[in-house]
């Protein structure tokens, strides 16, 4: 990846400002290790590497700030569930690091969220939106929202918008992403007065889509929701446009990789809509002006992880101020911060940690083009849903 080492995990230290309490102790200041696990290979290797870009910027432009001094340790996990435990047990007892972010996959934060009870070590997802991942635990916290928001705001898009009055889902049942987000979709799209036609699954790593596409063309459904990744759910409309089928597909932030646009040639651009968390033509001057220091700085334009890799960095960094102003931080202390999060201004919105680990902030959503771009639609706050 561009600037980093060639290293399983790489650490990035930086100087962040004048001292805080806490934060110097014996005429020597105090170092914080923040552990991050990400997909930085496999499958969903481009969401990790937006993710690290975004952190690396954050990270550059807190130095200086409120004395204090963060030692980032970032691992792969491979884009696997196991891969992703075990790099969070390495950070955990190797590392001895005060919390963790990551990962992109809800499948993966799943696997860590295991962990994270166990060892009671707190870890903050920037991008998993199953609902499920922030029941039953103390120590797991959300910064982005969940797919309950992000199903809705689908589900609310293709009634008012797309005037449809029944939809087809489309479900990879390997992925809890997936899964949850079509429930999501359902739930709101019935309370609506819509009607599911059929559910149509798959599994991740599939490349025939014959046999769905088929049964596409024998339904009589207004739009088709598919609440799968990228690779999949590209193979899936390039081969139903190419079989005629011209109604309107919707998908969620999973499509949100260029290896959709790769796959789906200009396919992608008739009539795909999806949901997101934010995108660089956004007028809001926050995020102009982050899209600007991205593109000086990697010379290309951020994705909705680059975003939110950022707002992580961020989201601790406020957390570890606040954490020691009030004495030495430990890893519950930092949790107990991390819960506290409060009106914090961040590039996709402001935010402010419930009681339930999670956050209310905006979406948007875009129609893909033909020429492999998004065009920015509307944004959708969580009160419009």
């Amino acid at each position: 990846m561009r600037g980093f080492t060639g290293m399983a995990g790489w650490a990035l230290t930086v100087l962040l400002g004048a001292a805080a309490l806490g934060t110097v102790q014996g005429g020597e200041e105090k170092t914080y290790p923040i552990g991050v696990v990400v997909e930085k290979s496999g499958a969903l290797e481009n969401w990790g590497r937006q993710s690290e870009s975004g952190m690396k910027l954050a990270l550059e432009e807190l130095k200086g700030a409120d004395g204090i001094k963060i030692e980032l340790f970032v691992e792969d996990n491979k884009s696997t569930p196991d891969q992703s435990a075990n790099a969070f047990i390495s950070l955990a007892e190797g590392k001895k690091v005060l919390c963790v972010i990551g990962a992109v996959a809800s499948s993966n934060t799943r696997a860590m969220k295991e962990q994270a009870n166990k060892l009671k070590l707190a870890l903050v997802t920037h991008a998993s939106t199953n609902v499920q991942l922030t029941k039953d635990t103390e120590w797991l916290y959300r910064i982005c929202w969940n797919d309950a928001f992000q199903g809705a705001v689908c589900a609310k898009f293709a009634k008012d918008h797309l005037k449809s009055a029944k939809a087809v889902i489309v479900t990879d049942t390997a992925q809890d992403y997936s899964k949850g987000l079509s429930k999501s979709f359902t739930d709101t799209f019935k309370a609506q007065g819509g009607t599911i036609v059929e559910e149509l699954t798959y599994q991740s790593g599939d490349k025939v889509f014959t046999s769905q596409i088929e049964k596409l063309k024998n339904l009589e459904a207004d739009c088709v929701f598919c609440s799968g990744y990228a690779a999949e759910v590209a193979l899936l409309l390039k081969g139903a446009r190419e079989a005629g089928y011209e109604k309107p597909f919707l998908g969620g932030d999973g499509l949100d990789d260029p290896q959709f646009f790769n796959i789906a040639g200009a396919t992608a651009g008739t009539g795909v809509f999806l949901c997101n968390h934010a995108h660089p033509e956004d007028p809001d001057p926050r995020v102009q002006a982050f899209v600007k220091k991205y593109k000086e700085k990697f010379n290309e334009v951020p994705g909705a992880m680059s975003f939110l890799g950022y707002d992580a960095v961020l989201a601790i960094h406020d957390a570890l101020k606040r954490a020691a102003a009030k004495g030495e931080v430990t890893r519950e202390s930092l949790r107990d911060a991390i819960g506290s999060i409060k009106d914090l201004p961040l590039v996709t919105g402001k935010i402010t940690m419930g009681a339930d680990h999670e956050v209310k902030k905006r979406a948007i959503v875009v129609e893909c083009q033909a020429d492999k771009t998004m065009k920015f639609c509307s944004e959708v706050k969580p009160d419009d849903k």
